[in-house]
């Protein structure tokens, strides 16, 4: 995507240095019409390379890419998100890495959403066998419900995604607020191929 990229930014230039050569009116208008098709179409191959893989994630471990994900949210919703870690976590595969931060992802915009959460926090924690990753808010949602209905498909898709790699996804709506997502994957897959991150 990089070399995309790249290559759509060196045909806007061009698209911009032959616009402003151009002497007719017509021409003109034409090539304005191209360089701003290149802009919008590197626009979008940014953003889908960001939607693929962020560049946060690149160097991040898994504490630093879930606070990454507390900061997008707070920055998104307003919510004040805590990232706590119980143990230090081991080197994670690229796509496990992808997978939890999407999950932590959809569970705080799920919680400010059907919930309308004023706090949320996000632990990390693990056993010798498994990975564990968890959301808890203070929102009145019924996630539990959410899912099982499958109302809610961001969580859905999170699931699924966790399924793959052998991990379960369990959600437990407290009374008379909040919610707890729990998320969990052994470690022998979360660190499959894994590469040294961090």
């Amino acid at each position: 995507h990089e070399e995309v990229a790249q290559d759509l930014a060196a045909l806007k230039w061009q698209l911009d240095a032959l616009r402003r050569g151009a002497r007719e009116a017509e021409l003109q208008a034409q090539l304005a019409g191209l360089e701003q098709l290149a802009a919008q179409t590197l626009a979008q191959v940014r953003e889908l390379s960001y939607d693929l893989y962020p560049a946060v994630l690149e160097h991040a471990d898994l504490h630093g890419a879930m606070r990454s994900a507390a900061r997008a949210c707070e920055q998104e919703f307003g919510l004040p998100v805590e990232v706590t870690q119980r143990r230090p976590s081991p080197a994670l595969a690229r796509d496990v890495l992808l997978v939890l931060y999407r999950f932590v992802e959809e569970a705080l915009r799920g919680a400010v959403r059907r919930g309308g959460a004023s706090r949320a926090t996000v632990s990390v924690d693990g056993t010798a066998q498994d990975l564990e990753l968890a959301v808890t808010d203070d929102g009145t949602g019924d996630v539990a419900a959410a899912i099982a209905s499958g109302g809610d498909l961001g969580l859905l898709a999170a699931r699924e995604r966790l399924a793959r790699y052998g991990g379960p996804l369990s959600a437990t709506s407290h009374r008379p607020r909040g919610s707890t997502l729990l998320a969990r994957i052994p470690r022998a897959a979360a660190c499959h191929d894994a590469r040294s991150v961090g």
